[in-house]
């Protein structure tokens, strides 16, 4: 038999939940599956064989894992729901479905993608998630962890003037990636510039993963991704010398 659960919520997509609740079903050795639903909910099902405690538990904790990483604001964590009712009170749905009740016999739990462009809207708007969140975090941080902003900001510029010159042979843009997970940049009222910067570089970033998963590109395909990363590294620039000024002053 089969437990299922249906998480919704004003956020639950694009976050880390599927991630976090395949994680933790491994982790117990549950085995079932969980997806993203098209009606921005997310799906957990998991093979019944009197582990019902267990299920419960992976679902709650991963919930709480989620609400614990800051990437959820006080009204969302209260809209979530388990099955249309509120935490912990929730109870898993019983399925009969023996043609995919004899599929998670066969694997270990598993995170079901869709297709390619929906998970890039969804690691983009995790990754936004994930930019405010640490934002918020080191906002009363910032005074001194300039040097360390700085020196993120610095080694992106370098990555990406490398990029710019022979990006053919970067695959992974690591600094990159570190850097629009935590950017330790201060968001204060006003300051757009670091907003559009940020959202520009997550952008760019699974622009370049898509670009490189092509086995060929067409000129006017490589001297448009050229041009891309020689704006972002010009706008990194102008932003490293905006904070050197400030700190100078």
């Amino acid at each position: 038999m089969i437990r299922r659960f249906i998480i919704s919520g004003d956020n639950v997509q694009g976050i880390q939940l599927r991630e976090t609740i395949s994680k933790e079903a491994n982790h117990s050795g549950l085995q079932g599956q969980t997806r993203n639903l098209l009606t921005g909910e997310v799906e957990a099902i998991f093979l019944f064989e009197n582990n019902e405690d267990a299920i419960k538990k992976c679902i709650s904790e991963s919930i709480n894992k989620v609400i614990k990483s800051g990437l959820l604001d006080g009204d969302e964590t209260d809209s979530i729901r388990i099955n249309d009712k509120k935490r912990p009170e929730s109870e898993p749905e019983e399925v009969i479905d023996e043609k995919t009740e004899e599929h998670l016999k066969k694997s270990k739990f598993t995170l079901v993608r869709e297709a390619e462009l929906r998970e890039m809207v969804w690691a983009l708007q995790g990754a936004g998630k994930v930019f405010l969140s640490a934002s918020l975090k080191v906002e009363n941080l910032l005074g001194y962890k300039e040097k360390e902003v700085l020196g993120r900001l610095e080694s992106v510029k370098k990555e990406l003037l490398y990029m710019q010159n022979s990006f053919e042979n970067v695959d992974e843009p690591v600094c990159l990636k570190q850097f629009i997970a935590d950017p330790l940049i201060d968001l204060t009222p006003g300051e757009d510039e670091e907003k559009d910067l940020i959202r520009g570089l997550i952008e760019l970033y699974y622009e370049y993963r898509a670009y490189k998963k092509k086995e060929r590109h067409s000129e006017e395909e490589k001297n448009e991704m050229a041009l891309k990363i020689e704006r972002r590294q010009t706008e990194i620039g102008r932003l490293i010398e905006r904070l050197n000024n400030q700190r100078n002053q």
